[in-house]
């Protein structure tokens, strides 16, 4: 055995120790077995205490829960410890032969235990498994009861009976909470009408009236009324609104607020007359700050609303019907909530839902008929899905009437009401999507004010960007409360946030919607570092050295083409997909895009050449086949030029390339201008030369040098032909120039007295026949 061999493996014993040493025991890391064990052992017995009929549904729900979040425990233990194992082994690497007996059998432990992990983790995901359809079941079994209240058929409200037993059910009810009350008076622990708690309790009451009367309309005269005032546009529009909600609404808060906590204080209520109260409040609550928004959203300057009315007087209805609403919901719940509490449930809540489901239709009916659209200046047409929601909420309403009146109260009443929540969920939404709007749009543009201008194209993009980035966000956030709204159980939606937030798998990418909205973050990050690049470069770099205006178009578009292209593949590198996939998919397409799309990339490489070989760049004054005007932008598809009649010629950037054309401003403005003249026969050449060559003096435009040129150029049919050649320093002002240089030739020629002829034409009458002129 060589002295190399010894050392290698005396090298690999060290660093066995080393690993064994360096990583905690197996049994050590990990729960007991026996742990396990039991944990398997209450799922099954949950399993079959959910099979039996009286079963407590919602205790086994709770302890699914603490038995899932074991489990999710154990699961993170073991996986911790196969993947320490696994690290272990990949350090041993395989079997060699020659190898220690003790690397050997330690190997065999780690594969041992590596392999007990494995069991047991698929037993614990076994387990899991059975867990996540019981609460599937759970969730089941909560729908078919839901759902068979919903269609079970009670007494038609029509019916006098019903209204006796519902009379029947309340008198039961109030007599209920009559005892209630006396047996909490009664108590030795209960809270006493003394002088003192009278005295406190109307002390309360008293500045709870100053706070929801005088104070708060003090706030609205002095504060909420001039805000309406401000000239803020519509760059904080809502914002200010919402303030003003607030405004408005923190007095009458703080009075229920010390209304509560003095009778919560001085205990003053029983429990169950405790819960009541809370509803109470709670609908009061609501109420104020419905109100509030209804007389700031729902007012005639609609300027500061996200929505428009037709005329004041439909606004003023909206705003009655909506705050209508919300008293009616209001009344419903502390109504609802009196009946459970004391009884008298079974006889009285029908026709309670009946009569909450036929007003709240009347109110939906009235307002869709209250609230029309109009076109306003400045705001987008209304889309035609907000017709077809009117006319299914319309729908909804009037068959929720008839169902109220024969029977299907709980249908109604549960249709009614979501429609009246959806909808005011969906104004808050709208209200929402505008404030985050005007925030994201005051960070944005803080240290800019360009965005102010009418026209500007990257701010139109930005705020394009913006709307939609406010509106994705207020949508997120609306659709947990929407799926409670109709129905959905917390635990149900918690569930689908979750499988949102962690996404589904598509081959071996896993796309979430948490993994989308940081892309799309991510991408108007990008985008926006862009646009500050791109200004940047050209106010405080591009303008400073007096670059040409060419020049720093060109340069600009190239920071905005690599900004879009690195903003582009970070976000789809960012939705977990790999690029080398999309290099090969783009190599198996290019012989497609070559043929299909040649036009097109023929195009997009000509836009690359011109904007980098910069033989036509904007603001050059070009003739081309298609016309003649002046550049104003460069495209990745096309060159738009702008001709001196004010209209656009789109020009492929392809036909510039290949195609002949004249730029009469490529390297430098100076330009020659020609004037052509004609004077009579009679007149001395030598004599118009010498004219001419004065007439530059006389020109503001023209250049000393070059030096100006006269041609005696031809003979024509009625004159003799001259021509003036001089230059100018812009060559766009050649239509001035030569205005000016015709006036001075006609001031020359007058004053010297020569000739500018007209055409004249020579006629030869011949002798005709005789014969022509006999009879």
């Amino acid at each position: 055995m060589t002295l190399w061999t010894v050392g290698k493996r005396l090298a690999l014993c060290f660093w066995l120790m080393v690993c064994v040493t360096a990583t905690p025991g197996f049994a050590q890391s990990l729960p007991d077995a026996s742990e396990l064990q039991r944990e398997v052992r209450q799922v099954s017995d949950l399993t079959r205490q959910f099979a039996n009929d009286g079963a407590d549904v919602e205790g086994l729900k709770q302890k699914i829960a603490r038995q899932r979040s074991t489990l999710l425990e154990f699961q993170s233990a073991y996986r911790d410890e196969r993947d320490r194992l696994i690290s272990v082994l990949n350090r041993l690497g395989p079997a060699v032969e020659g190898e220690g007996p003790g690397v050997t059998q330690q190997r065999d432990a780690l594969n041992a235990d590596a392999e007990t992990v494995k069991s047991a983790l698929e037993q614990i995901e076994q387990n899991l498994a059975q867990i996540a359809r019981l609460e599937h079941e759970f969730e089941a079994a909560q729908r078919e009861a839901f759902y068979s209240e919903l269609t079970d058929r009670k007494r038609m409200l029509l019916n006098p009976s019903s209204w006796m037993r519902a009379a029947h059910g309340v008198g039961s009810n109030l007599g209920a909470a009559e005892k209630d009350i006396d047996s909490w008076l009664a108590e030795e622990d209960s809270g006493e009408f003394n002088l003192r708690n009278v005295a406190v309790l109307l002390a309360a009451f008293g500045l709870a009236f100053i706070l929801a009367i005088p104070l708060r309309h003090w706030l609205t005269r002095r504060l909420v009324d001039p805000m309406a005032g401000i000239s803020v546009g519509a760059d904080f529009g809502v914002l200010v609104g919402l303030l003003r909600v607030a405004l408005r609404s923190i007095p009458s808060l703080l009075a229920i607020l010390m209304v509560s906590h003095t009778l919560t204080f001085l205990d003053l209520a029983s429990p169950s007359l405790a819960v009541v109260l809370q509803s109470v409040w709670v609908a009061l609550a609501c109420i104020a700050v419905v109100s509030s928004a209804c007389s700031v959203f729902f007012s005639t300057s609609a300027s500061l609303a996200p929505f428009w009315f037709n005329s004041s007087s439909r606004a003023v209805a909206i705003w009655s019907l909506v705050l209508t609403a919300a008293a009616v919901l209001g009344l419903d719940q502390v109504l609802r909530t009196q009946l459970s509490v004391y009884g008298g449930v079974a006889e009285a809540d029908g026709v309670l839902r009946g009569c909450t489901a036929i007003i709240l239709a009347g109110v939906v009916l009235a307002l869709l008929r209250a609230w029309r659209f109009k076109a306003v200046e400045g705001r987008p047409e209304p889309l035609g899905v907000h017709r077809v929601v009117r006319g299914v909420v319309s729908i909804a309403a009037l068959i929720s009437i008839p169902a109220a009146l024969f029977g299907y109260g709980a249908l109604a009443h549960f249709v009614t009401t979501r429609i009246v929540l959806l909808c005011g969920l969906w104004l808050c939404a709208l209200i929402g999507q505008k404030a985050l709007q005007e925030v994201l749009r005051a960070v944005f543009f803080a240290a800019n004010r360009r965005h102010v201008r009418d026209g500007d194209n990257d701010n139109e993009l930005m705020d394009f960007w913006l709307g939609l980035l406010s509106g994705i966000t207020i949508g997120a956030l609306s659709v947990p409360a929407a799926l409670l709204l109709i129905g959905f159980s917390v635990d149900s939606v918690r569930r689908i946030l979750l499988q949102a937030v962690t996404g589904i798998s598509i081959g071996k990418v896993q796309i979430s919607l948490l993994q989308i909205a940081i892309a799309v973050l991510v991408f108007l990050a990008l985008i926006f570092l862009t646009k500050v690049v791109q200004r940047t470069t050209q106010t405080r770099f591009l303008n400073r050295l007096r670059v040409d205006d060419g020049v720093q178009n060109s340069l600009k578009t190239l920071i905005g083409y690599v900004g879009l292209v690195i903003a582009f593949f970070t976000g789809v590198s960012l939705l977990g997909f790999d690029l080398s996939n999309l290099a090969i998919i783009a190599g198996a397409l290019s012989v497609g895009i070559g043929f299909g799309l040649q036009s097109i990339v023929n195009n997009f490489v000509s836009g690359l050449i011109l904007l980098f070989e910069r033989p036509i760049k904007v603001g050059d004054w070009v003739v081309t086949t298609s016309g003649e005007g002046i550049v104003k932008n460069i495209s990745v598809r096309s060159t738009e030029i702008e001709t001196f009649d004010r209209s656009s010629i789109l020009v492929p950037n392809s036909e510039l390339i290949s195609n002949s054309v004249t730029n009469r401003t490529h390297k430098n403005r100076l330009g020659r201008v020609t004037v052509i003249v004609g004077v009579a026969y009679k007149e001395d050449p030598e004599t118009i030369l010498r004219l001419l060559s004065e007439v530059p003096l006389r020109v503001e435009l023209a250049l000393e040098t070059p030096e100006p040129q006269t041609v005696f150029t031809g003979f024509g049919d009625s004159s003799l032909d001259f021509e003036l050649r001089f230059f100018i320093d812009d060559v766009t002002q050649a239509l001035t120039a030569r205005t000016q240089a015709r006036v001075a030739i006609f001031n020359v020629f007058k004053e010297a007295g020569v000739e500018i002829p007209f055409p004249q034409r020579d006629i030869h009458v011949r002798s005709a026949p005789e014969s022509l002129f006999s009879k």
